[in-house]
């Protein structure tokens, strides 16, 4: 399944004709469109709003290791050598109210221009866009990564923008955000759907036994999905480097884990010690 997050309705217009999505009318909270390989659902505008309509459809729809969470909208870009209507993925995800940075894993080839993306509450204009740290700047990116990083791994989740403006909030009509959209849907839906098939077609990535070691330890040390998301993408590397994993953890579990975590102070310590291990 691909799941795709728009901000506005006008976002979705163009994605739900191309893909002839369909009303699924058991969502009352947002608007959600869907056909067998593909789901939509309109966030409306800001950080907060988009965090929650990331977590309910995960909830409601809970992912697995082949499914692909793609936010589509625009942004306003402060660069004035940015043309409006370019597509680009974000490699950098900078929070404005905490200064707190996001890093997208960039481990598949696309076709699109990069750029880091500056996500705030509220829109950014032209006037003050002179000390920003990011080129682009939208107001959903950032709920939608920390969201989906509970329910999806990092090279799942892929954050593209298409410039509308030069940060003229004011000056941006539905209808032209529309023919945005449509007018790169043809690049994005051949990236997507083809990265999706590829994944959907990849043996999986732990063997059984790799997955019964797994779910052990974030058994005893009671992980969060986020901590869970991090392990395995921490093992995942190292697997890719050395081949194999299981007699290192089956010895961290060994001389680490005596008993289950009673507390977040100890899951906290003993689960830093295992990022470690496999750093």
């Amino acid at each position: 399944m691909i799941m795709i997050f728009t901000a506005l309705n006008c976002e979705a217009k163009p994605i739900i004709r191309y893909f002839g999505l369909k009303k699924d009318p058991q969502f009352h909270m947002f608007q959600v469109f869907k056909n067998e390989d593909i789901i939509l659902l309109v966030t409306k505008p800001g950080i907060v709003n988009a965090a929650i309509g990331v977590a309910h459809l995960c909830s409601v729809c809970p992912p697995n290791s082949s499914d692909l969470l793609l936010n589509i909208g625009i942004c306003g870009a402060k660069n004035r050598n940015m043309p409006i209507g370019t597509v680009y993925l974000c490699n950098k995800i900078y929070e404005m109210e905490t200064g707190f940075c996001y890093y997208p894993d960039m481990i598949y080839a696309h076709p699109f221009k990069e750029s880091g993306i500056l996500s705030s509450t509220s829109p950014v204009l032209e006037n003050s866009a002179a000390d920003l740290p990011e080129n682009l700047a939208d107001m959903e990116a950032v709920g939608i990564y920390r969201a989906g990083i509970l329910f999806f791994q990092l090279h799942q989740m892929f954050i593209v923008k298409i410039v509308s403006d030069h940060l003229q909030f004011d000056k941006i009509d539905s209808n032209v955000v529309s023919d945005l959209i449509g007018r790169n849907m043809p690049e994005i839906a051949a990236w997507i759907t083809r990265l999706h098939s590829g994944m959907i077609n990849t043996p999986p990535v732990f063997t059984p036994e790799e997955e019964n070691l797994l779910a052990e330890v974030s058994k005893y040390l009671r992980l969060t999905v986020s901590m869970q998301n991090q392990l395995r993408q921490a093992i995942h590397y190292y697997k890719l480097q050395h081949g194999s994993f299981s007699a290192q953890l089956s010895s961290f579990i060994q001389k680490e884990i005596v008993l289950p975590v009673k507390n977040k102070y100890e899951r906290k310590k003993c689960f830093e010690r295992l990022m470690q291990e496999f750093a």
